[in-house]
């Protein structure tokens, strides 16, 4: 029984991540969207990085997962218009306009839309191409129904004056007399996650946008991209030829002051490199050019700028452009000034304006309805070390609403305020959640022989532009036990889905094969479907058609096409040998370790024990805290106060035990089951794990640290300031040096957080010594966000800033008044000395040192940088791309918090701790757990008890027992290592025999 609900304003990933997680805890969610359909602007991007998936393909589960939920209830084509009540008590009213289409009815045939005789620009494409009055966002919308533009449509306009669509419906799903609807419900709690828009290109008019028909923006670059957009993937210019050269301009619309956007958007910088490098990949003869103040890839992504340059021969020039004018040839003349001070032009064939993020249209009005406060720049202000609390109890920010993030940044905050909502509502733990769908009974088909079906993707031109799809599927008749076979426009769309399920039923289908795009995001997807219609999930093949023969084979159609054929016959002779597989089911103990007493482990803690859960604290140390007890200048005010409280309320509440100056020597059990025991001998048995290890601060070996006794790191200055040290206050020249060990060679990312610091410590620094000079050598700013406010100051302070290249670093030399700085001015191109009393040196942030010690007892992986990635993720319903789940790892039942995952603020890892655990308390929220039943299996008359297995497996799935091996279920994860490696082939991972693999292989000859 649902007994509390939350409305979520905004059906963008981080309003549909904020509903997943809520739903799948046991909660009522109402999903209002203001548009026609839930997605939100990521439905409109290409690819994502850093692993360049399809947008459409990442996020298609989760709009499934959304429309299909038992729990969530989605309000398309509506609004809030009033908000009454109080926290837990809310009564939202909300106007739902009218899509003038029965979505029941609609078969989404598309009739109506040849139809229609008015043709009008396509908002989600850009303007680049035509859309119909009656139409669908997009072919995967939900919902899946047509919608028809009121605002362009003749019959609404003028009743009789046409109605074409509505006498061609088979179905009379067509109502024009449908009714704007008021609609009340009853909310304990509201996520608010609006999104953003993007300023007006127009905003810069020397740029030339909406006048120049070939300067175009970042979002329309990204439709170009997309193989599903109007240009199939290519680059093309307003006649339709290719561009030779191509300019980015960066920060239009960011850093701004004079039209109030003096903040950094966060992304821009990512977002141009992204489309520049997969620009190249599609067109390999472009030469490609970015304009920039600094480069803002900051945090591990540094490496995909290097790419760019280093790779893609991608030129970056350190310039604001003063102007664009169009020349009669239509090439498109650039007037710039280099560092040096010098006038040049260039000319090029496009323009690309990357435009920051602003507020999404009607946020004001919206902030009025909801009583809520907006910062200076109209987004949304949430309480300090809150991470989603704004000004009224028991309403949550999300996304983009409450400042510039990207894609990772916005789920993870969603998941924050998700967990903040299950804090303030607080169902009891082991309340159960609503069953996942309605299925029909499960045919067995074990002694049946196979009847294959296959379904093959033409997805546009993504698959169907570069292989033959209608030669493929004549080939695919002619296969053993192939019964049926099908091409799909879009094989994932839900009336494709529709014909899958009847033709399962129609023609006795017992297997299933689909030909589409990966597997790893779509694969759960199709086992739903194949579930709800009788068959077991496992009788599935899926078949990379995309990645692994359109993308890679885009200059060699026929090959990739004859691939294509011989990797579905490969699927095909699997899919006769594949066995019905039925899922285990694990008790859950409803209580969690958390590993770390920082800020990260402590609030990922007390969000945990305000949910109801038991939550045990593990700290090496004798203290709590961690990190942050050196830190005194932080983004907000004053850490050590905050600290200090959050440590009291974590020893104050019942349900947290704090463990100190203990360390964990053995971790055994799975998820839903661990048991891990501590160096006092306790043991500890929990469900779910947060590894919240925190980081460590580089220690230089350069610029004379250790040497003088003036050279400190940033923690070691700070410290000295908030202790208004003397040497601080008499100080007259102080320098600080950036990415001191990072952006190296040996540690080639960006610590993120050290451009704000060194800003905060220089106006800390002013403030007890106003006549300070003050120099910052720097190789990029990378204040992002509403931290640009800072860098402001700083120079309007006097601070001096100049720029250093990473080939000619800043030297420090010891003399008898002190410290000796010489840098070259980048501007001047000379060399500078500084006498300096005191040098500040920004280290780097290291991964934890004991992280090698915890990954092997929690089967933890790192990234080459030593932190945690963002892992995708596998349980029982399949895979997730790890840009959608920040916060776990590949191991299920563990979750990561704070600095161990990466660099970031006090602010960020707050966020990502309460994120953490959100989706924990999404997995204890249930007395059992359901496991993935591809697992290995082993045949003991066979095993000779060798325990390969058990050394080989990274998981410790495989034990002996009576002279044999024996797989855990629950932590097997399919990998098929101890398969591969069993010297007696004793071992088989279930659906993937060698008399499996034989066949395939001899299917193709």
């Amino acid at each position: 029984m649902i007994k509390n609900s939350v409305l979520i304003i905004g059906a963008g990933i981080s309003g549909m991540q904020s509903a997943l997680d809520l739903a799948e805890s046991g909660y009522k969610v109402y999903l209002v969207e203001k548009s026609k359909s839930i997605g939100g602007k990521m439905l409109m991007l290409d690819k994502t990085f850093p692993t360049n998936n399809c947008s459409v393909c990442i996020l298609f589960p989760k709009l499934v997962e959304c429309g299909c939920h038992p729990n969530i209830e989605v309000f398309t084509r509506s609004e809030v218009i009033n908000l009454q009540g109080t926290a837990r008590n809310f009564t939202v009213t909300i106007k739902k306009k009218p899509g003038y289409v029965d979505a029941e009815k609609c078969l989404g045939c598309g009739v109506c839309v040849e139809e229609c005789p008015v043709s009008v620009d396509d908002e989600f494409n850009q303007y680049l191409s035509k859309r119909k009055v009656i139409y669908k966002m997009y072919p995967q919308a939900f919902p899946n129904a047509y919608i028809i533009d009121d605002a362009n449509c003749l019959e609404i306009k003028k009743p009789g004056a046409c109605g074409r669509c509505c006498r061609v419906c088979p179905t009379d799903a067509i109502k024009f007399n449908m009714k704007e609807e008021i609609i009340d419900v009853n909310a304990g709690a509201v996520i608010v996650s609006p999104g953003a828009g993007l300023v007006d290109g127009r905003i810069r008019g020397e740029y030339g946008y909406g006048i120049y028909n070939n300067v175009i923006t970042s979002l329309q670059l990204e439709r170009m991209l997309s193989v599903s957009g109007p240009y199939g993937g290519n680059v093309l210019k307003s006649d339709g030829t290719v561009p030779g050269r191509i300019a980015f301009i960066q920060c239009v619309g960011s850093r701004d002051i004079s039209n109030n956007r003096g903040y950094c958007s966060n992304v821009c910088c990512m977002h141009t490199a992204k489309g520049a490098i997969i620009a190249k990949q599609n067109h390999e003869n472009l030469e490609i050019s970015v304009f920039c103040i600094d480069v803002r890839t900051f945090g591990k992504y540094e490496q995909y700028y290097e790419s760019a340059q280093n790779d893609y021969g991608i030129r970056y020039i350190r310039s604001m452009v003063s102007s664009v004018k169009e020349l009669p040839d239509k090439r498109l003349r650039l007037r710039y000034k280099t560092q040096e001070k010098n006038l040049l032009e260039e000319d090029f064939d496009m323009v690309v304006l990357a435009l920051g993020f602003k507020p999404a249209n009607g946020t004001i009005q919206m902030a009025k309805t909801l009583g809520i406060k907006l910062n200076r720049y109209n987004y949304c202000k949430v309480k300090e070390f809150s991470a989603v609390e704004t000004s009224r109890k028991g309403i949550y920010a999300s996304g983009v609403f409450s400042g510039p993030k990207d894609i990772l940044e916005s789920v993870t905050q969603s998941s924050a305020a998700a967990g903040a909502c299950k804090e303030l509502l607080n169902k009891v733990p082991g309340d159960s959640r609503s069953e996942e769908g309605c299925y029909i009974s499960e045919k067995d088909t074990r002694a049946e022989k196979p009847r294959i079906g296959v379904f093959v993707c033409n997805c546009g031109s993504s698959i169907g532009g570069v292989v033959n799809i209608p030669e493929v599927v004549e080939k695919v008749k002619n296969f053993p036990d192939v019964v049926y076979v099908r091409e799909f426009l879009y094989t994932c769309l839900q009336e494709s889905v529709q014909v899958i399920k009847q033709k399962i039923q129609e023609l006795n289908l017992n297997r299933i094969v689909i030909a589409s795009c990966s597997p790893r995001t779509q694969k759960y997807f199709f086992q739903e479907v194949i579930r709800e219609a009788g068959l077991n999930r496992y009788m599935l093949e899926m078949v990379n058609i995309r990645e692994q023969c359109s993308l890679v084979h885009i200059y060699e159609p026929q090959k990739a096409s004859e691939k294509a054929k011989d990797l579905i016959k490969m699927h095909v002779n699997k899919a006769r040998f594949l066995k019905p597989l039925i899922e285990t089911h694990v008790n859950m103990t409803p209580g969690a370790l958390v590993v770390g007493g920082g800020i990260s482990g402590m609030t990922n803690a007390l969000s945990l024990a305000r949910q109801g859960y038991e939550v045990h604290i593990v700290e090496k140390n004798e203290y709590l805290g961690g990190n942050a007890r050196r830190i005194f200048i932080g983004f907000n005010k004053d850490v050590q106060h905050y600290l200090n409280q959050l440590i009291k309320k974590v020893n104050t509440n019942p349900k947290v035990q704090v463990i100190t100056g203990v360390e964990i020597i053995k971790v055994d059990g799975y998820v839903g089951n661990f048991i891990t025991t501590l160096s006092n001998k306790q043991k500890i048995k929990h469900g779910v794990t947060t590894i919240a290890i925190g980081g460590e601060e580089y220690k230089p070996e350069e610029y004379l640290y250790g040497e003088h006794d003036a050279v400190l790191t940033q923690l070691e200055l700070e410290k000295e300031i908030a202790e208004e040290k003397e040497r601080i206050k008499k100080a007259k020249n102080i320098v600080l040096i950036q990415c001191v060990g990072s952006r190296t060679s040996e540690k080639p990312y960006c610590s993120r957080v050290c451009c704000t610091k060194s800003n905060k410590i220089a106006l800390e620094i002013k403030k007890i010594n106003p006549g300070a000079n003050l120099y910052i050598l720097y190789r990029d700013i990378r204040t992002y966000g509403f931290n640009e406010e800072y860098y402001k100051q700083a120079r309007e302070q006097g601070g001096v800033f100049i720029r250093y290249d990473i080939d000619d670093k800043p030297r420090v030399e010891s003399v008898a008044a002190g410290l000796k700085v010489t840098t070259v001015d980048h501007v001047l191109g000379e060399e500078i000395v500084i006498n300096a009393d005191i040098v500040g040196l920004a280290a780097a942030i290291l991964p934890p040192g004991d992280s090698t010690k915890i990954n092997k007892m929690f089967k933890l992986s790192s990234g080459k940088e030593g932190f945690y990635r963002e892992c995708p993720f596998r349980g029982s319903w399949g895979f997730s791309n790890e840009k959608l789940r920040p916060v776990t790892y590949a191991s299920e039942g563990i979750f990561k918090a704070g600095l161990a995952q990466g660099p970031k603020s006090i602010e960020e890892s707050i966020t990502q701790a309460k994120a953490a655990a959100s989706r924990e308390t999404a997995i204890l929220s249930s007395s059992t757990g359901k496991l993935s039943a591809v697992i290995a299996v082993v045949q003991k008359d066979k095993c000779a008890a060798c325990c390969t297995c058990v050394r080989l497996c990274p998981y410790n799935a495989p034990v002996i027992k009576n002279y044999a091996a024996e797989i855990i279920p629950a932590l097997c994860q399919g990998c098929g290592i101890c398969a591969a490696e069993c010297p007696n082939r004793a071992i088989t991972l279930q659906n993937y025999g060698e008399e499996i693999f034989k066949s395939m292989f001899e299917s193709i000859g």
